[in-house]
């Protein structure tokens, strides 16, 4: 298990900025709106009202309604791996753009099989990055966290081969790629617990063990069964207290 550098992370914490700030879609699983975050980053930056995001948040929420749709955009997370390399881009559009521009090419592929939703993703992401840049720089992970992460070994054996990463702007939700998975930053002013964090990475690790081992089950299916397994091994390994404030957490957001 490794814990990455958060600094390495902010290209994607920029797009989960923008799309914590899409409330229309807050009842779909692949949201990541945050009421909480958007109040923290609304005390460092300013009324969003004051720039192009709260028009392209209402936007968003038109373009991307279901959360098959919702899902589908979250590959712009990957899509760079740092800040400067978001900024040589500069003003040209996701159709412009070479697979020598991205960190990514995979991503941008898809994204461009969007069409436009994708561009309005893309014009949203870029058009708050000079906003973005003002933000305090994210602390390290804390270094507690690897230690409760190897402690979740044992209800989640994916954790141990994982690259984990804290991303403020995704708060209570976690993500994964491969074996990559991003939570929220519990070292941050907008944080989950620790504890949250470490269990939301357990569910994510789980998630991808099932989909390995069950690829004929739908995304949804996966999901549901990782949450089953988490369930009984967090009851075998007796830990059920701390898994149960995890699940009461995940299903306070509606997922």
């Amino acid at each position: 298990m490794q814990l990455l550098d958060s600094a390495d992370l902010r290209a994607a914490e920029l797009f989960f900025h923008v799309f914590a700030h899409v409330g229309d879609t807050r009842q779909l699983p692949a949201s990541v709106h945050s009421p909480e975050y958007v109040t923290w980053a609304r005390a460092e930056l300013g009324d969003p009202e004051q720039r192009t995001l709260a028009e392209d948040a209402r936007l968003l929420g038109d373009a991307f309604p279901t959360h098959a749709a919702l899902a589908e955009v979250q590959g712009l997370a990957r899509l760079f791996g740092s800040l400067e390399r978001v900024e040589a881009v500069g003003a040209r559009p996701l159709a412009e753009l070479a697979a020598s521009d991205v960190d990514d090419a995979k991503a941008l592929s898809h994204l461009r099989g969007l069409g436009a939703p994708g561009e309005l993703a893309f014009c949203a992401f870029m058009l708050e990055l000079i906003h973005f840049v003002q933000l305090p720089t994210p602390p390290p992970a804390p270094p507690e966290l690897a230690t409760l992460l190897i402690s979740l070994v044992p209800v989640a054996p994916g954790l141990q081969e994982s690259r984990v990463g804290c991303v403020r702007s995704l708060h209570l939700r976690g993500r994964v790629w491969g074996t990559e998975i991003w939570v929220g930053h519990p070292g941050a002013k907008v944080a989950p617990t620790l504890e949250h964090a470490a269990w939301q990475a357990a569910h994510e690790a789980t998630v991808v063990a099932i989909g390995t081992r069950r690829p004929e089950l739908g995304e949804r299916e996966v999901e549901a069964a990782a949450a089953a397994e988490l369930t009984r091994a967090a009851f075998a390994h007796g830990m059920q207290d701390a898994h149960r404030r995890w699940f009461e957490a995940v299903v306070a957001l509606g997922l």
